[in-house]
C-alpha cells in the first residue's frame, strides 16, 4: 500500500535562533588530542551558562550544564564519542510555558562514505532541571532543527532509510519527523499534524549537502554553519506522508499483547529498546519500533527521569513481513515487532 499524500502545504522553514545569544558551541580543534580525557564546554550564553562533556571510558561518561553560582544538571550520558566533533547548547522554551529548556545537541560520529553525522540530544527541563533530562537520537542535526510552527516550537529528528519509488526502485531517503516537548510529563508527542517528510538522495540533494560542508571549510569550523536538515526537507521534490514509511502495513500476526516496556536496556554489549511479556521476568530484545498515538517516536528515546525501573505498560503487535520485490531472492524474512506506549 502506497502512503497517502499530504496536500502541498508545508510549515514555513525558519529557525528558531540565529547564532548568538539563542546557540552557544564547543567544536574540536584538529589539534586537541585530550578531548577524551579532559572536560570540554561550550562558549557561555550572557548570564555565564554553559555545557560541557567529559569524553572517558563508560560508565564515566558525563554531560552537565554550570552557571557561575554551580551545576545546574548533570547526568550520565550513553555512547563512547570519540569521533565527536563537539556540541551545542540552545536555550529555546519547547514548553512553552515560558520557563526555557536547555538542549545540549551532542555530535557522536560521523560514518564514512555518505557522511551521515549522529548526534544525542539532551533537554534539561527548565522547571524540572535536577531530572535526568530527557534525550534521543538524530541524523544530520543541525541549527534549524528546532522548527517555529503555527503550533509552537517543534523538534526535528532526522534518520537515513531505505526505500522504494514505484518508477525509480530501491534508493536512500532522508526522512524528518517532528515531536512536541510535553513538559508536564516530560515526554515527546509525535505531531500529529504534520506529515514525515521524505526526500530521496539524488544528485542534487547530494550537492545541497556537499555545499554545507564547503561552507564549514570556509569558516574552519567543521558543524558551523553546519547540517540544515530542515531546509533540505523544503526541497519541491520532499515527500509528505501521512503514512509513516518506516512503520509496516503488512498484516497483523495475531491480537495485540500487553506488555510492559523497559526502555533501553544493556544486550550483548549494546543499549537496545527492550520489553517483558507478562509472567516473564526474562527482557526480550526483537528491536522494536516504539510508537505513542501509532507514530514513531525518535531512535533511543528516553523520557525526562529516565524509563521507570519496572516498565511503563505498552502494547506489543506483531506484524508480517514486508511482501519481496519482484526478482528479489525471498529469504523469509523477520516479523517487524512494533510497541506502542500508553496502553
Amino acid at each position: 500500500m502506497r502512503p497517502a499524500l499530504l496536500a502541498a502545504v508545508s510549515l514555513l522553514a525558519v529557525p528558531v535562533f540565529g547564532q548568538s545569544p539563542g546557540i552557544v558551541r564547543f567544536r574540536l580543534a584538529e589539534t586537541d588530542t585530550t578531548w577524551v580525557t579532559q572536560p570540554r564546554c561550550t562558549e557561555a550564553f550572557e548570564d555565564g551558562t554553559r555545557a560541557c562533556r567529559q569524553i572517558v571510558p563508560a560508565p564515566d561518561d558525563e554531560g552537565w550544564v554550570e552557571r557561575p553560582g554551580g551545576t545546574v544538571a548533570r547526568w550520565a550520558a550513553a555512547g563512547i564519542a570519540y569521533q565527536s566533533l563537539g556540541f551545542d547548547l540552545v536555550r529555546v522554551d519547547l514548553g512553552g510555558d515560558g520557563t526555557p529548556e536547555l538542549v545540549l545537541a551532542h555530535h557522536e560520529s560521523e560514518g564514512n562514505g555518505l557522511g551521515v553525522r549522529w548526534w544525542t540530544l539532551y533537554v534539561v527541563d527548565g522547571q524540572h532541571p535536577d531530572a535526568a533530562p530527557l534525550s534521543f537520537a538524530s541524523a544530520e542535526h543541525g541549527d534549524d532543527a528546532f522548527v517555529r510552527t503555527p503550533r509552537g516550537i517543534r523538534l526535528l529528528a532526522g534518520t537515513w532509510e531505505d526505500g522504494r519509488d514505484p518508477r525509480r526502485g530501491a534508493g536512500l531517503y532522508f526522512t524528518g519527523r517532528l515531536y512536541r516537548y510535553d513538559g508536564a510529563t516530560g515526554t515527546l508527542v509525535p505531531d500529529a499534524a504534520a506529515p514525515a517528510y521524505r526526500r530521496r538522495y539524488l544528485n542534487s540533494f547530494a550537492a545541497q549537502r556537499g555545499r554545507s560542508y564547503e561552507a564549514e571549510e570556509r569558516t574552519g569550523q567543521r558543524g558551523v554553519p553546519g547540517q540544515t536538515p530542515w531546509r533540505w526537507l523544503q526541497h519541491r521534490g520532499t515527500l509528505r506522508l501521512r503514512t509513516d514509511p518506516r512503520l509496516p502495513t503488512t498484516r497483523r500476526l495475531g491480537a495485540p499483547e500487553a506488555v510492559q516496556f523497559l526502555g533501553l536496556v544493556a544486550h550483548e554489549g549494546l543499549l537496545g529498546y527492550a520489553y517483558r511479556h507478562a509472567g516473564s521476568d526474562a527482557p526480550s530484545f526483537t528491536g522494536p519500533l516504539l510508537t505513542r498515538g501509532g507514530r514513531l517516536l525518535p531512535d533511543g528515546y528516553v523520557p525526562r527521569g529516565g524509563w521507570p525501573e519496572g516498565g511503563v505498560p505498552a502494547r506489543l503487535t506483531r506484524y508480517a513481513p514486508p511482501p519481496v520485490p519482484a526478482g528479489e531472492e525471498d529469504t523469509g524474512g523477520e516479523p517487524t515487532y512494533v510497541v506502542e506506549l500508553g496502553h
